[in-house]
């Protein structure tokens, strides 16, 4: 069984000139709403889902649930396995993402996810998580990007 995992799309946490950067109930920005039409042809077109009868899992941040809704799903349950990776925004940790280092506490969160995994087929959640998930699951990342890209979407076997 394979699930697909979707980076939510760029949000006011994201922004570093915005009062919510970093916080975990930020808005997506219009930038990111204007590009959610790619991620719904992405998973019809490529994917194959059928968005109006598949369930989607996202977590308890803001910035998933709007996007999973605006892909036009109309179940969506929160998880909060699938909330951002919790490490301290430190210069070592950029170095650590520069270089594709996965922290421990990426591995944790990765392994309580999959230990018990969500059984929807879609997850909306963060990047430092999908790239845990990837590492953890054997997924062949070479040619991507380590974190992936907003509105990103990664195939994962569970």
């Amino acid at each position: 069984m394979s699930v697909l995992v979707v980076r939510h799309e760029l949000s006011e946490a994201n922004d570093k000139n915005s009062a919510a950067f970093g916080q975990a109930h930020a808005r997506l920005l219009t930038l990111g709403i204007e590009r959610i039409p790619v991620i719904r042809d992405n998973l019809i077109n490529v994917y194959g889902v059928t968005i109006e009868d598949t369930d989607a899992a996202a977590s308890d941040m803001s910035r998933t649930q709007e996007t999973a809704t605006l892909v036009g799903f109309t179940s969506v349950r929160n998880y909060s396995i699938l909330n951002e990776v919790d490490v301290p925004k430190t210069p070592e940790l950029r170095a650590q993402l520069d270089s594709e280092i996965i922290v421990p506490e990426a591995f944790e969160a990765a392994e309580a996810v999959l230990a018990t995994p969500p059984a929807e087929q879609v997850w909306f959640t963060h990047g430092y998580l999908i790239a845990a998930l990837c590492h953890a699951t054997g997924v062949d990342t070479s040619g991507m990007r380590f974190i992936p890209r907003f509105g990103e979407i990664r195939e994962l076997p569970i």
